[in-house]
């Protein structure tokens, strides 16, 4: 994080960090606020065990006209993110840029976004996703320790024509770090509450986004994946959306899409 911040000091970016700890470790309080006095930003602690509550403060004590949202252990690229805001047409309310993974052994892999909602959503690190302050409005963050960042965007009702697309790398993320929430196992089987939760937006919408459907097979799948759900319930999930015919067939064919892409990078 801290790579981030200097990087803007040493540019002038007219960017405001505010940084919020959830927890009560003295330490990282200490790091914090000499950070945040170092380079004019805002330091806040919290107690909250929840990175959607920890994420909603800052929102609210932030306000500046585009937000973002990084996490500690990971490195966001602030010029990258301000030159995008600039090229951006007046009309954009969400940038989506580029991103890199590197491993505990240092392999770096780097990603362009796919220029479509959809195909965005099979990877929606909400740390690579530059956000209007009017688009966000009064949406917030559940109080869940995973799949939280999913609603968000499912509440957000996002529009193919609301979105701009960089391929400049906007964040790098590291993974093979033992604090973080995917592999933290009692976190995992929060996204059960996730699950329900989307599905409750998908039953109470007119019409929900096609993106939204992805988000919710991406879910049940992490869920199957790490035990969360059995089968049966992954096969009653599945088929059973709603009773409405046609939301039922957007989230047929939304699994059946998804699997299909997982499986193209496998084969490749």
């Amino acid at each position: 994080m801290e790579k981030g911040v200097v990087e803007a000091a040493e540019h002038s970016l007219p960017i405001k960090f505010t940084f919020v700890q959830d927890g009560l470790d003295r330490e990282t309080q200490q790091e914090l606020s000499i950070l945040a006095n170092r380079f004019e930003s805002e330091s806040l602690q919290v107690n909250f065990s929840s990175p959607g509550l920890t994420r909603n403060r800052g929102v609210e004590r932030n306000s500046s006209d585009w937000i973002a949202f990084w996490d500690s252990d990971d490195v966001g690229h602030p010029l990258e993110c301000y030159n995008a805001i600039l090229e951006a047409p007046h009309s954009a309310k969400v940038l989506i840029g580029g991103f890199r993974i590197i491993d505990e052994n240092n392999i770096v892999k780097n990603f362009h976004p796919t220029k479509n909602l959809r195909a965005a959503m099979l990877n929606p690190g909400i740390w690579r996703f530059l956000f209007k302050r009017e688009i966000i409005g009064d949406v917030r963050f559940p109080n869940y320790a995973m799949g939280e960042d999913q609603i968000f965007l499912a509440r957000l009702n996002l529009q193919e024509e609301d979105i701009e697309y960089f391929d400049s790398c906007f964040y790098s993320y590291f993974t093979g770090i033992k604090s973080q929430a995917t592999l933290d196992h009692a976190r995992v089987f929060e996204i059960k509450k996730s699950i329900d939760e989307i599905d409750k937006l998908i039953k109470s919408s007119t019409v929900a986004a096609n993106y939204v459907y992805v988000l919710r097979a991406r879910m049940i799948l992490t869920a199957l994946k790490n035990y969360v759900i059995s089968p049966k319930r992954f096969a009653l999930l599945f088929f059973a959306t709603t009773h409405n015919s046609a939301k039922r067939r957007k989230s047929l064919g939304s699994f059946l899409w998804v699997l299909t892409q997982i499986l193209k990078r496998y084969i490749s």
